[in-house]
C-alpha cells in the first residue's frame, strides 16, 4: 500500500481555509444591501435555497475493480477530495429543491495484487439532486445522480484505464444560515466498465464523507 499521497493533504488545508473564506465571505454579503434589495431569510421564515454556489468535500473511499470475470479482484481503499460548483432552485412555495453540480477531485485510494498496484487518481462528474425540505427549511434530505469518470493508475507500465459510469448520490444537507451549509453525502458507484490490454475489467464501490458549501445567495437564481 502507498499509504497516503501527500499531494491529499491539501484536501483538508483545502477545507479549513476554504471554511475560513467562507464565514468571512458569508458575513460581509449578509451585511450587503446587494441590488438595493434588503437581504435575509426566505418569505417563508427559512433560509434561502435558491443560488449558485461552490463546496469542497472529503470522502471515505472503498472500491472493488475486477478481471476476467471476477477471478482477479482488487480491493482499494483510501481517501478523496473534490471542489465543486453548483446551482439550486426552490420550486415556489413548495418545500423541494432541485439542483445541477459539477465536481472535480483526486482519490488516494489504491491496494494491490499479485504484487500489481491499483491507485485511484483525478476525477470529475457532473449531475443533479432533488431534496425535500423539512425542520423549519433548515434541513434537506436529497438523493441525485451523476456521471462520472475516475482515472486509475497501473504499475508495470500498463496504460491507466479511465472508467466512466453512474453514481447515486445521498445526503442531508444543514443550512447554518443563507450563505453556508453543511452535508454528510454517501455515493454508489455503479459497475464501470473498461478495457485494458484487451481484458475487460469492472469497477464499483462507495464513498461516505462530509461537503461544506458556500451560497452566493446575492446572485440568486429567481
Amino acid at each position: 500500500m502507498r499509504g497516503i499521497n501527500k499531494e491529499f493533504w491539501l484536501w483538508p488545508m483545502a477545507l479549513v481555509i476554504f471554511t475560513i473564506c467562507a464565514v468571512i465571505i458569508s458575513s460581509a454579503v449578509s451585511a450587503a444591501d446587494l441590488n438595493g434589495a434588503k437581504r435575509g431569510n426566505d418569505d417563508r421564515g427559512g433560509p434561502l435555497w435558491t443560488g449558485i454556489y461552490i463546496d469542497i468535500g472529503g470522502y471515505y473511499e472503498s472500491t472493488e475493480t475486477s478481471a476476467l470475470g471476477g477471478i482477479l479482484n482488487v480491493d482499494t481503499r483510501g481517501a478523496r477530495g473534490d471542489i465543486g460548483v453548483g446551482a439550486d432552485w426552490r420550486l415556489g412555495e413548495a418545500p423541494v429543491v432541485v439542483g445541477l453540480l459539477a465536481r472535480y477531485g483526486y482519490s488516494d485510494a489504491d491496494g494491490s495484487i499479485l504484487g500489481l498496484n491499483v491507485a485511484s487518481d483525478t476525477y470529475w462528474m457532473v449531475g443533479g439532486r432533488a431534496g425535500f425540505l423539512v425542520l423549519g427549511d433548515y434541513v434537506m434530505p436529497y438523493i441525485g445522480g451523476a456521471w462520472m469518470s475516475q482515472k486509475t493508475k497501473l504499475a508495470g507500465g500498463i496504460p491507466d484505464p479511465t472508467f466512466d459510469g453512474f453514481v447515486a448520490l445521498y445526503g442531508v444537507e444543514l443550512a447554518l444560515n443563507n450563505n453556508l451549509s453543511v452535508a454528510i453525502e454517501g455515493q454508489s458507484f455503479f459497475p464501470q466498465n473498461e478495457t485494458v490490454l484487451g481484458i475487460s475489467a469492472e469497477q464499483d464501490g462507495f464513498a461516505l464523507g462530509v461537503r461544506g458549501k458556500l451560497r452566493l445567495t446575492g446572485f440568486a437564481l429567481r
